[in-house]
């Protein structure tokens, strides 16, 4: 496992990805709860999944130093996202999925590619870790070209019941 300051997992230039405090289910609920920035899912999360992610990335964080963390930025402490891997099952075979979310007002101005590329370096650095893919509703052009920014390629589709059966589409490294 790579040592590391557990409130700094990664910096960029203009980012800081670290694990969720836990006195920021605010932060993560003014993130997951905007309408906006929802647009791909079927509606903002509800204040229960949104806890339940929280506790969830913090757990994951604590146990594997994967999961979903903030993506805040650098000059100010903002927190404008949500970004990391996970482990998953897709098509019964383990695979880490690389998510990433950023608030709508921060939106095109490549924060989402520069948090993705830097976990997506991160997760190389972890000794056995699964095959690293992303996914995204096929109608979420801008996360689309956020996996190919990173060089990642469609591998498949799947009705994705998490995401009210819409169609969503695999990226992979190729």
């Amino acid at each position: 496992m790579v040592e590391m300051d557990p409130e700094i997992a990664i910096q960029t230039e203009r980012l800081v990805l670290r694990p969720w405090r836990a006195d920021e289910l605010g932060a993560l609920h003014a993130l997951l709860s905007h309408p906006a920035t929802m647009r791909h899912w079927p509606a903002p999360l509800s204040d229960d999944y949104i806890r339940d992610w929280h506790n969830w990335a913090r757990q994951l964080w604590a146990e594997r130093r994967l999961g979903r963390m903030a993506v805040e930025r650098a000059a100010d402490g903002l927190v404008i996202g949500d970004c990391g891997l996970v482990p998953m099952a897709l098509d019964g075979e383990p695979v880490t999925d690389l998510g990433y979310i950023i608030h709508a007002d921060y939106q095109g101005l490549g924060y989402g590619v520069e948090a993705a590329r830097a976990v997506l370096k991160y997760g190389h650095t972890i000794p056995g870790l699964d095959d690293i893919v992303c996914h995204m509703a096929t109608d979420h052009v801008a996360s689309q070209k956020v996996a190919r920014a990173l060089g990642m390629v469609e591998r498949c589709r799947f009705e994705n019941p998490k995401n009210a059966g819409k169609v969503h589409i695999v990226f992979a490294l190729s």
